[in-house]
């Protein structure tokens, strides 16, 4: 089994998802953020979709990147196929 850059995957790695945060949940003690996957499973396209994943559970990939861009209705916008 290998990983999207084809690399071996073996059992104990640890290993990164792409997610954007899609919506915010709670409070300042308690916060659940909202993930899809940035990119979609091979073959039928669909995305992975994460709610109520706590924010103590997350890490910031680049503090300086700019945020990844929503339409006018709020949905992601969607980085263009690879």
């Amino acid at each position: 089994m290998h990983d999207r850059n084809g690399n071996e995957i073996k059992l104990g790695q640890i290993v990164k998802i792409d997610f954007v945060v899609t919506a915010l949940y709670g409070e300042s003690d308690y916060c659940n953020v909202r993930l899809e996957s940035v990119h979609p499973m091979p073959g039928n396209g669909t995305y992975i979709c994460e709610s109520a994943v706590n924010t103590k559970q997350v890490e910031i990939v680049d503090l300086n990147a700019e945020p990844q861009p929503f339409d006018d209705k709020g949905n992601f916008i969607r980085p263009p196929k690879e």
